[in-house]
């Protein structure tokens, strides 16, 4: 039976089952509004043109589409969007345009709270249902809904995932309500929904940092594994909203907590380069002038937080991973492209030309070797490691449409 047919079966039987009233759960409250609240900060300020004071109807239906398609968003949502989309036009002033949007705001926010509860209630009974037949107490048991949780997540059942999360997050205490955050967390990033996951990774960070001795004595994880996994979490998603310093900082805790972590050496030295190589990767992509692309990023307001750059502090942590694992094609890899950004192009070429050796199969090292080839001049040497990296990862290569892919297919058919 699917979860709609199931959702209408019991909806009799859920409207009379009473409801334990309690408090309301500040972080669930938010996330029961957070599409409601993407959909204000996307339109009221980024769709209106200064100059004209009207909105840019491109930018906004461009952004409409961009919500429709986010996997996060349900049918009757979907309807709200629709509905302010005809009701703005260019003779809608800001004030009118703002109301607009707060009343689609309070509608999501509205719709999403009253599924998630329907569904809650649909797992809560399902699984009570399930202890009446095989003589269990699952119905209370919070890392009981987190794993059931984790297991729709990964069959793609997001809703399912969610609504199991939430029970789990009002359940739990300790370790297992942190676990819950993050693994919650993980559903919306799975979802494209990356504001609302670093509210829960952070929700789960500041649960973590005041845990006591007392909390949750079950051996899900040691505090110090917990630690490791929530912050490196939210450091991923920090990187996906392009905020590398912020991801710095949550890979920096987990050197703290876990200093023989060789991996978060490698991923905060990746971090404290990030704007740099999105920035080269984006030159590369559009075959523009890099410096030019750079200086542009750094002036540009609307560019400011993509653009982070601390290669000194890159090398640092890429030679601490080479000394911890010396055989790290990563830290090769990595090492290699950040003296590749800083000219120094014979220790990027002895690096990348290492981290092909440790693994033949390194796509990437051969793609940034190949860069590093072409910028110095030696073009043959190039061509070579662009065959490879076609080779390596032919799907990648023939996705990509961009100029500097078409510039690197001549260069490789003349040489």
């Amino acid at each position: 039976m699917s979860m709609n047919i199931k959702v209408l079966a019991l909806l009799g039987v859920l409207i009379a089952i009473p409801t334990q009233a309690k408090a309301v759960d500040p972080v669930l409250l938010y996330v029961g509004t957070f599409l409601g609240e993407y959909v204000a900060g996307k339109l009221i300020d980024e769709v209106w043109d200064s100059v004209t004071d009207k909105p840019d109807m491109r930018l906004l239906d461009a952004r409409l589409k961009d919500l429709e398609y986010n996997s996060a968003m349900r049918g009757e949502m979907r309807d709200e969007i629709r509905k302010l989309r005809e009701s703005v036009n260019e003779r809608t002033t800001r004030e009118e345009f703002r109301k607009m949007v707060q009343k689609t705001n309070a509608e999501i926010g509205s719709i999403k709270r009253r599924l998630d509860n329907i569904e809650e209630r649909v797992e809560k009974l399902e699984v009570e249902n399930d202890d009446l037949k095989n003589n269990t107490k699952n119905a209370e048991n919070a890392e009981y809904f987190r794993l059931r949780g984790k297991k729709f997540r990964d069959a793609t059942e997001f809703h399912r995932s969610i609504a199991c999360f939430n029970i789990a997050v009002k359940l739990g205490t300790g370790k297992t309500l942190i676990l819950s955050l993050d693994g919650r967390a993980h559903a919306y990033k799975l979802m494209n929904a990356r504001d609302v996951a670093l509210v829960d990774y952070s929700e789960a960070v500041a649960q973590y940092e005041k845990r006591t001795e007392a909390d949750d004595k079950r051996d899900l994880l040691t505090w110090s594994e917990l630690g490791v996994i929530i912050y490196n979490d939210r450091a991923s998603a920090w990187t996906g909203k392009l905020e590398y310093k912020k991801a710095v900082t949550d890979y920096t805790d987990v050197i703290r907590i876990n200093p023989n972590n060789t991996s978060a050496y490698i991923m905060r030295g990746c971090a404290s380069v990030g704007g740099h190589h999105r920035a080269r990767l984006i030159a590369w992509e559009n075959h523009v002038d890099f410096e030019a692309l750079v200086k542009y990023m750094k002036d540009s307001e609307k560019y400011s937080r993509e653009y982070y750059y601390n290669p000194a502090g890159a090398l640092k942590d890429f030679d601490e991973a080479i000394r911890r694992e010396p055989k790290s094609s990563d830290a090769f890899r990595n090492r290699g492209i950040v003296h590749s950004f800083e000219g120094k192009f014979d220790d990027a070429v002895s690096d990348l030309s290492e981290a092909i050796h440790l693994d033949p199969a390194d796509a990437g090292a051969n793609f940034w070797l190949a860069l590093t080839y072409e910028g110095t001049g030696k073009i043959s040497e190039a061509a070579s490691h662009y065959r490879q990296y076609a080779k390596l990862a032919p799907k990648q290569w023939e996705a990509d449409k961009s100029k500097g892919a078409e510039r690197v297919r001549q260069l490789m058919i003349k040489n």
